[in-house]
């Protein structure tokens, strides 16, 4: 079985990520490679910067206090 990155295929590239048992049936899984996956979580982290950013004039002692739960 291959295991190919599913956005490095999107873009037109192969995409191997391993080969396990080249021997079995020639299935395809999907996964993300190390580079689309570092690309993805800093995309997360931006959207979730711009989600959670806080109105401009709001300093760090103004802000609201999280609530955990006991």
């Amino acid at each position: 079985m291959k295991v190919v990155c599913a956005l490095c295929q999107r873009e037109g590239l192969p995409g191997l990520i391993r080969e396990d048992d080249p021997c079995d049936a020639p299935l395809e899984s999907h996964g993300i490679c190390d580079d689309h996956s570092v690309k993805l979580l800093y995309e997360i982290r931006m959207r979730l910067r711009q989600a959670w950013s806080l109105p401009e004039g709001l300093r760090t002692s103004e802000r609201p206090q999280s609530h955990t739960r006991s």
